[in-house]
């Protein structure tokens, strides 16, 4: 249930901090996201996202 309420919170065009950088949500998936900036795109799959630190900046 932690993981549904979770990636709720990242919506396609959110703006995020993972991992020390900065990306834009640019897809989402049943297993994945994927997220993007000017450097590159990954992949993170959705269990990734529910146990790290993530902070929403826009």
């Amino acid at each position: 249930m932690k993981t549904f309420y979770k990636i709720k919170i990242f919506e396609v065009g959110k703006k995020i901090e993972f991992a020390g950088k900065a990306y834009e949500v640019e897809a989402i998936n049943n297993i994945s996201k994927v997220l993007k900036n000017t450097e590159a795109k990954l992949i993170i799959p959705i269990k990734d996202i529910v146990e790290s630190h993530i902070k929403v900046v826009a």
